[in-house]
This record gives C-alpha cells, sequence and structure tokens, in this order.
C-alpha cells in the first residue's frame, strides 16, 4: 500500500470513529460523558493534525467547535462547545422550564460539524499529494 492510500484509510477511519462520537454525544449522561471524552479527547488530537495538513484554511473552524471562546460574556446554544460538554459545564436554566438547550444534542451538531469537515477532505488528498509531489520535483 503505498502513502496516498495509507492517508486515505488512516481519514476513512477518522471518519468512521467520528460518527461513533458523534452517537455517543447524543446519549452520554453522567459518567458517560467521562467516556465521551476519553475518546473524542483522542479523535480530536488526530483529526485536528490531519484538517491542519490537508485543509488548513478549515482549521480555525474545526477548532471553534471544540475551544472555548474565552472572549464570551455568556453561555447559550450558539457557543456552547464540545469543551463545556467534556468539562461537565451544562446549560443555564430557567426556574421553571429547567434548561434552556439540550447540551447533548448541542454537543453532537458541533461533533458533526467537525465530521463533515473530515468528509470533506476525502476529496482534497490527491489534490493536495499532487501539489506536494510537484513541488518536491521542481525543487530537483
Amino acid at each position: 500500500m503505498n502513502k496516498r492510500d495509507e492517508l486515505k484509510k488512516a481519514l476513512k477511519d477518522l471518519i468512521e470513529e467520528g460518527r461513533e462520537i458523534c452517537a455517543l454525544a447524543k446519549k452520554a449522561k453522567g459518567s458517560n460523558i467521562l467516556k465521551f471524552g476519553t475518546e473524542y479527547q483522542n479523535w480530536y488530537t488526530r483529526a485536528l493534525k490531519v484538517v491542519e495538513i490537508l485543509a488548513n484554511d478549515r482549521l480555525e473552524e474545526f477548532i471553534s467547535y471544540y475551544k472555548i471562546d474565552l472572549k464570551r460574556k455568556s453561555r447559550n446554544a450558539q457557543n456552547y462547545v464540545i469543551q463545556d460538554f467534556i468539562m461537565g459545564i451544562g446549560a443555564r436554566k430557567s426556574v421553571l422550564e429547567g434548561p434552556y438547550w439540550d447540551i447533548n444534542n448541542v454537543t453532537a451538531i458541533k461533533a458533526y460539524n467537525q465530521l463533515q469537515i473530515l468528509q470533506s477532505l476525502e476529496t482534497r488528498i490527491d489534490s493536495v499529494l499532487s501539489d506536494v509531489q510537484g513541488s518536491l520535483l521542481s525543487e530537483l
């Protein structure tokens, strides 16, 4: 198997694992949040490197679904991120109606958005590797 095929297989495996993580996010409660956090963190670390290499232009967006914006003034469904969920931070609550939003659903959507970015990279592998190969040949 050549490097191109190895990279395609690694991306395919990350995508499949990402699907499982999205499903886990929808149902994670209590101690399952710890399991989600462990599995997600392992996946995120590997996926982040792939996005950095193949789609540096999407890297900031990919990170934004995970990382807390230190400038945010309050938490809401729009700025709630995966890192909040992993740290056990819940939704703000109404005295009468309970949480303002479903943290599992918001987390699953953010993870799914990251997964979509990874899926879009399948079409970039050949062009990125061709660009690298062309650059190397021109240097020689």
